[in-house]
């Protein structure tokens, strides 16, 4: 979702740009994490370390969408640009196509886009 925001016009051109947008907004930026004043820990290493491999391949490789379904990302989310918690309706969902559930997120497609 996030290198697909990158390759949007319609946000920031780098993978910080886009995951610190709006940081210094308490609770209002793009990524809950970036502005919720909390310390990050990691709770899961197997997990942190089979997501931070499928990331650093996604930057080396820089992949289209049919690679990145072939590296078992799925393929419902090879154009998400828009996720949230299921368990908040933010305003803007309405406007954007559901693509996938994952667990307890929403992952939606920008029509415009």
């Amino acid at each position: 979702m996030i290198l697909n925001r990158v390759a949007s016009r319609n946000y920031p051109n780098t993978v910080c740009g886009v995951v610190y947008q709006n940081s210094h907004r308490h609770n209002r930026c793009q990524f809950s994490f970036a502005c919720d004043g909390k310390a990050d820990k990691i709770r899961n290493t197997t997990v942190w370390y089979r997501v931070r491999g499928y990331a650093a391949w996604l930057l080396a490789n820089n992949p289209n969408e049919r690679e990145r379904s072939e590296y078992q990302v799925l393929a419902s989310l090879a154009s998400a640009t828009h996720y949230h918690a299921d368990y908040v309706r933010p305003h803007w969902a309405k406007f954007f196509e559901l693509t996938a559930r994952i667990g307890r997120h929403i992952f939606y497609i920008d029509p415009s886009a």
